[in-house]
């Protein structure tokens, strides 16, 4: 096909009708196509998270008489909304995500290095209470329990769902205003070691965190259902990406607050409250 001829009369080159439909044809293709696939969903490189504490200027107070801790493993705890549908348990040995085991596995080695640092004497840590033996509970004075909360708030995620042979999956739709919000607390509680009875309780509760997720349904992360927050994190490289990044940021203030809270002054206080309990229980 010439798509241009010269014309003498006119003295210049024009395009002949047939050329004008076909250009015209391939405009409107183009454009049809553009619009059914739309840009391509990338999912951005994973990225890798690991936690320790270097400590601080200050120095660490220390205890000049004899406290023990007993530590129990740490917990997490996640609050959602909306309910999710599609939960699965991780092979990490604690049956959590990968990056929460990391945190927890950091701050309980952390917490051990600065306990004992502080001069108090430390056992575990233990599965839980009931774990312990009574002479693990006798020979110990406190008890140090700490939990993570989570609560995600998958509101504003606007969710495109795709059917093929009677099942279907979800995606995060395009929206510029499509984002997740998380609250994260950790909470600190010292019980006596024989009763479990809470002697002192502490909390820090960290800034809200609002991670921005404008993806694009088409080719984006299919979904069995409404995901929770541990599938989002787990599969989700931009929403793990905010997570870590967080609690990487905030993992050294964290420890900070834990040695000021331990406090010799203080724990001699709540381990004369412990002798206290102790006394009137009958065991």
């Amino acid at each position: 096909m010439r798509f241009f001829h010269y014309s003498q009369k006119k003295g210049r080159y024009t395009m002949p009708r047939s050329s004008v439909v076909f250009f015209i044809s391939v405009i409107i293709i183009t454009s049809v196509l553009s619009s059914c696939l739309g840009p391509k969903f990338i999912q951005p490189a994973r990225q890798s998270f690991a936690f320790d504490y270097t400590p601080s200027a200050q120095a660490l107070a220390k205890t000049e008489g004899e406290l023990s801790f007993a530590l129990l493993d740490f917990q997490v705890e996640v609050e959602q909304d909306p309910r999710p549908e599609f939960i699965f348990t991780s092979n990490t040995s604690s049956g959590r995500t990968i990056l929460i085991d990391r945190l927890a596995r950091g701050l309980e080695r952390d917490f051990s290095e600065i306990i004992t640092a502080q001069g108090y004497g430390i056992k575990g840590p233990f599965e839980s209470h009931s774990e312990m033996t009574y002479p693990d509970k006798e020979d110990t004075d406190l008890i140090l329990f700490t939990k993570i909360v989570i609560q995600a708030d998958h509101t504003n995620l606007y969710w495109a769902r795709y059917e093929t042979n009677d099942t279907y999956t979800l995606a995060i739709r395009s929206s510029p205003s499509s984002r997740a919000t998380l609250d994260v607390s950790f909470e600190f509680h010292i019980y006596e070691s024989l009763s479990k009875e809470m002697l002192w309780a502490k909390s820090i509760t960290l800034e809200p965190l609002t991670i921005a997720l404008p993806y694009l349904s088409s080719g984006g992360i299919r979904y069995a259902g409404i995901p929770s927050f541990e599938v989002m994190l787990e599969y989700d490289n931009a929403y793990h990406a905010a997570v870590g990044s967080l609690f990487k940021r905030e993992y050294s203030n964290i420890i900070d607050r834990m040695i000021a809270y331990l406090h010799p002054k203080e724990m001699a206080q709540v381990n004369e409250a412990a002798k206290r309990v102790r006394a009137k229980k009958v065991y």
